[in-house]
């Protein structure tokens, strides 16, 4: 092997490491603003039948009411019970 190809493959070897580093710190970011933002929220499961998320983001589409099927259940939660969640 070459002094040049030896070389290129030294640096091939430091970028790849460079590039993992890079990748663990933004996923390591990532996972920290995850966390944050998961310690503001509550988390509902609401089981419906099959093909109920189909019908409900159908509906979504066809009317500009809400932006979301969350947002169409914390609305219509709100509304029930007469107060803001937020």
């Amino acid at each position: 092997m070459s002094r040049q190809a030896d070389k290129t493959k030294k640096q091939l070897v430091i970028k790849s490491r460079e590039a993992i580093v890079l990748d663990t710190n933004t996923y390591n970011t990532q996972r920290q603003a995850s966390k944050k933002y998961e310690s503001t929220i509550e988390q509902i499961t609401v089981r419906l039948p099959k093909g109920s998320k189909k019908q409900l983001t159908e509906y979504l589409e066809s009317t500009n009411k809400y932006d979301s099927v969350n947002a169409m259940i914390k609305a219509l939660i709100e509304k029930e019970i007469g107060h803001s969640l937020s």
